[in-house]
């Protein structure tokens, strides 16, 4: 067996996997070792094969790798591997790098590498999502401590303007209770008959008013209220009490008067026979 090659350790290595397979496949035991090459290599190689294999090595000095014996027995499976190692610098492709033995082959290489990818874009979306999220957080942070630095004047100036607006309230609804006496008046006076059968004597006209309240419990507009009532007093003369009585009747018809009293009925009038005086009184409109 023979071989050439620049790297000694590489030829040495090889030799020896070489022979302890050989031992282990074979029945005929390896005897001899032939070493063809440079001198200087050779005795190099020669020394360390025998020192390792304990075998008979030696050196010829015609090249070896031109012809190979065509009586050489070779098995089928039986490791050959110096053929090719001395024939590596005849190849025209890269010489096999028996220190460094390429790694299998990686099927799922692309699968593992879309699922980084894609793990990728997950985590740069969520990366942009959480600073987003961070500084929309930020901002709303940033507000509501400008508005509760800002609360205790703003809590002010609402209560000054609540004030403002219950005394508005307060004055419209004071101003909002203005009866109308001339309207009284006309209503009462008319049912007096103007045939002559009575004749009014006076009218006054009264107005009890206790101020404006506000009802917390109600709602909208009815807590403003401005309850009033008004007193009248009128006095007149009759032909006889069935005209009087009638005058007395077409007050309380409805509800917009009642009698509350009423003068003597055997006073006497100067114009007429039969004097009369009724108290009038009306709630205010709701």
């Amino acid at each position: 067996m023979g071989a050439a090659s620049d790297d000694l350790e590489d030829v040495e290595r090889e030799t020896i996997r070489l022979v302890s397979a050989w031992r282990m496949t074979e029945d005929n035991p390896v005897e001899e070792i032939v070493v063809s090459g440079a001198q200087d290599l050779a005795d190099h190689l020669v020394g360390r094969l025998r020192s390792a294999l304990g075998l008979s090595v030696h050196h010829v000095v015609a090249p070896l790798d031109t012809v190979l014996a065509a009586d050489v027995e070779h098995s089928a499976g039986t490791p050959w591997g110096l053929v090719g190692l001395g024939r590596a610098h005849m190849l025209s492709h890269d010489r096999i790098d028996l220190q460094h033995p390429r790694v299998a082959e990686d099927r799922v290489a692309p699968l593992r590498r879309r699922g980084m990818l894609l793990a990728g874009v997950i985590l740069v979306l969520f990366g942009w999502i959480w600073s987003s999220g961070n500084k929309e957080v930020r901002q709303l942070q940033a507000q509501i401590d400008l508005l509760r630095a800002e609360l205790p004047q703003q809590t002010q100036a609402e209560g000054e303007a609540l004030r403002n607006l219950f005394r508005y309230r307060h004055a419209e609804e004071w101003l909002s209770v203005a009866p109308d006496f001339v309207a009284e008046l006309q209503a009462i006076s008319g049912v007096v008959p103007d045939d002559g059968r009575a004749v009014m004597g006076s009218w006054r006209g009264f107005l009890a008013f206790d101020g404006v309240v506000y009802d917390n419990k109600a709602s909208g507009k009815q807590k403003w209220k401005s309850s009033y009532q008004l007193r009248f007093v009128m006095t007149g003369e009759a032909q006889d009490r069935s005209v009087a009585d009638d005058i007395r009747a077409a007050l309380v018809e409805g509800d917009r008067y009642r009698i509350e009293t009423s003068g003597a009925e055997a006073a006497k009038g100067k114009r007429l026979p039969r004097a009369f005086t009724y108290e009038l009184g009306r709630e205010s409109d709701p």
